[in-house]
């Protein structure tokens, strides 16, 4: 968040300097909105860095035993593919 705060601020300033040159509370407020853009998205990109996926064997289920318990998603060896 405070990486994309420092890099949306001078990225909104310079905006601000080249579209509404001489108008200061346009400049400042340019620069803070580059500043809330750079936390969102800094936010969004911490949030999807910290998402992994759980190891083999570990990954969440519905029942104890996910195979056994459902018999339609197994069949025997023995018996023919429909």
């Amino acid at each position: 968040m405070v990486v994309g705060a420092a890099m949306g601020l001078p990225v909104g300033l310079l905006f601000g300097l080249l579209a509404f040159s001489g108008r200061e509370g346009a400049v400042a407020a340019s620069a803070l909105a580059g500043a809330i853009f750079g936390v969102v998205v800094g936010s969004l990109i911490g949030g999807y860095s910290t998402l992994e996926s759980p190891d083999p064997g570990s990954e969440p289920s519905d029942t104890e035993r996910p195979l056994a318990d459902r018999p339609q998603l197994t069949r025997d060896e023995g018996n023919p593919a429909p």
